[in-house]
């Protein structure tokens, strides 16, 4: 016998899995940003101020800084949910503990069965969002790489040139 319920909490455990996954891969991306970051810093102290290194640099910025914005887009929560929710944390602190004790004992299975499915859904609107944006930042900071290294490299003749 097919046990709905079983695979609809199963199904709600997966997509809280994927939006995990999502934030995983953000927390590798926030340090290859900064460390990016870092060395655009460290080449803009030392460049010699030209017209190929100020537009390579502000290419390099600008597309450092699309990808912590996209990166910052992955990690704003979502706290949109169903009000009346028995599963969503936001539909359940909405109410007095009181409220909500009597709500659980008195939900029915179906109610309980299409929370579930709206949840389900939520969830994995949630994880596509953060995996294209996620998606995004990298694309942007994979895109920072190049002009990043010729910015670097005009920085560290900056300063062989000036020694």
């Amino acid at each position: 016998m097919f046990d709905r319920m079983g695979a609809l909490e199963k199904s709600l455990e997966r997509q809280i899995g994927f939006v995990r996954a999502a934030e995983s891969r953000v927390a590798f991306l926030m340090s290859a940003l900064t460390l990016s970051l870092g060395v655009w810093i460290a080449g803009f102290h030392a460049v010699e101020i030209g017209v190929a290194s100020v537009i390579i640099g502000c290419l390099a910025l600008i597309l450092l800084i699309c990808s912590f914005y996209n990166l910052w887009l992955s990690l704003y929560p979502n706290m949109r949910g169903p009000k009346n929710s028995l599963i969503y944390f936001g539909g359940i602190t909405d109410r007095p503990l009181e409220d909500f004790y009597t709500c659980m004992m008195d939900v029915s299975e179906e109610d309980y069965r299409a929370d579930l499915v709206e949840q389900i859904y939520v969830n994995a609107e949630i994880a596509k969002k953060k995996f294209k944006q996620a998606k995004l930042a990298m694309f942007f900071w994979f895109g920072s790489l190049v002009p990043l290294t010729i910015f670097l490299v005009l920085s560290i003749e900056g300063l062989l040139s000036g020694s």
